[in-house]
């Protein structure tokens, strides 16, 4: 689906506004970094994000989603670190913040949708 690929730009049929899935995922970037600096309790500053923001621009631009995800891994340090178990201990360890992001994602799509006529 369009709306989950990273390098996209489309328009949102709901309200006709046009998405760049580039700024969408720098932010989400952005928010991981500090969620991760926050919990690990880590001193950096701001030419990390600075530089990373530079890489990732790069890396968002690339139509193969393999390549996208092996540029991550080289830009991790480590490129034979394995993605999907990074991801999935992520998931597992910082599950309560996943499902609280979840919930405030939800309750901002009930407001949004508040004036629509419910059909019982």
């Amino acid at each position: 689906m369009i709306p989950d690929v990273v390098n996209y730009v489309w328009t949102d049929p709901r309200d006709s506004r046009l998405i760049d899935n580039k700024v969408r995922t720098m932010n989400a970037a952005k928010a991981t970094l500090d969620m991760l600096v926050e919990s690990l309790g880590l001193s950096v500053g701001p030419d990390v994000w600075r530089r990373l923001r530079k890489d990732l621009t790069g890396i968002f631009r690339l139509d193969s989603y393999d390549k996208r995800i092996d540029e991550l891994c080289v830009l991790s340090g480590d490129s034979a670190i394995d993605y999907k178990e990074v991801t999935a201990r992520l998931q597992a360890s910082l599950k309560p913040q996943f499902i609280e992001a979840a919930c405030k994602h939800l309750s901002t799509a009930l407001g949004l949708f508040r004036d629509l006529p419910w059909r019982p």
